[in-house]
This record gives C-alpha cells, structure tokens and sequence, in this order.
C-alpha cells in the first residue's frame, strides 16, 4: 500500500483506539506488539496486514469487518483497480473449512 493509504488507515485505527479509551501502550499489550509497532500503524508509517486485522480488533472490541470495510473503501476510494472481497469471510487468504 502506498503511503496515503496507510495514513489514511492509520488515522481510522487511530480514531477506533481512542473511542475505545485506551492508549497506545495498552493497544500494544492487548496486540502483543510493541508500542512503537501501534505508533508507526496509527502515523501510516506501517500497513496493516490482513492477519494482524483480527488481534486489532479483538483489542478494540469491535467487529473485524469494520476494520476491513473501511481499509477496503480507502482504497477504492483512492482508485484501487482490484477486486476486493466484499467480507472478511470471503477473503481467500482465509481457509473456511
């Protein structure tokens, strides 16, 4: 992903975190990351990887098909030519047996 699409996201996981009331260092310690690791997602300095997409958001409590909606509307937003599965269930990346 390019540079504005990781800020993009990262300014969203930014905003989750924050409605979820918690700081970056407990973010980390839910993700079992370190808080450099939350940091660099949040300024876009990173991409989020399809599979670190579920510890996010079991850290946060939300559905990880909102993180996945809104990373895949960025996208498309900023013209993305791929096809993106319309759900995290329809992710080939997932085996679903």
């Amino acid at each position: 992903m390019d540079t504005r699409t990781n800020e993009l996201i990262g300014s969203y996981l930014k905003d989750m975190r924050k409605r979820a009331g918690i700081t970056q260092e407990e973010l980390a310690m839910r993700c079992h990351v370190a808080q450099s690791f939350v940091s660099k997602l949040e300024l876009g300095e990173r991409s989020l990887k399809f599979i670190e997409l579920f510890s996010y958001s079991k850290a946060l409590e939300i559905d990880p098909e909102e993180i996945y909606d809104e990373s895949r509307n960025v996208l498309l937003r900023l013209g993305a030519k791929e096809r993106f599965p319309e759900s995290v269930s329809e992710n080939p990346l997932l085996d679903h047996r």
